[in-house]
């Protein structure tokens, strides 16, 4: 039974070191292919191909920038065009406000002042 286990266990020794060697040879083989693109990158017809790809993305960096500034600008510009808005509603709203409030009668008396100020009769 021991050398039943011990067998076992061998097994499993060898499986696990087969896979430790793939898992090693995966991982050589990509450093190996970073090396070989790092080495690539520096070569110069790389460098040639990132500079022209740069002043392209520099040039529709700047493009892009110029359309989000225009875009901030219409944007604060509605945003202070509804604030004015804004502001002169409330204002409306406040003087219309005061103007019922002086044409509602809470006694007797303003009843009378605004029967006569309005030319209507009470009763």
């Amino acid at each position: 039974m021991a050398n039943a286990t011990i067998g076992d266990m061998q097994g499993q020794l060898n499986a696990l070191t087969s896979k430790l060697n793939e898992v090693t040879a995966a991982q050589q083989a990509a450093a190996a292919a970073e090396q070989a693109k790092a080495a690539a990158a520096h070569s110069p017809a790389a460098k040639a191909a990132a500079t022209k790809r740069t002043t392209t993305e520099n040039k529709r960096l700047k493009e892009l920038q110029a359309r989000i500034d225009d875009q901030q600008k219409r944007l604060k510009d509605t945003q202070d065009e509804v604030a004015k808005n804004r502001a002169d509603l409330e204002g409306n709203l406040n003087s219309t406000r005061d103007d019922l409030n002086g044409s509602i009668a809470k006694t007797h008396e303003e009843l009378v002042a605004l029967a006569q100020r309005g030319g209507a009769q009470l009763f």
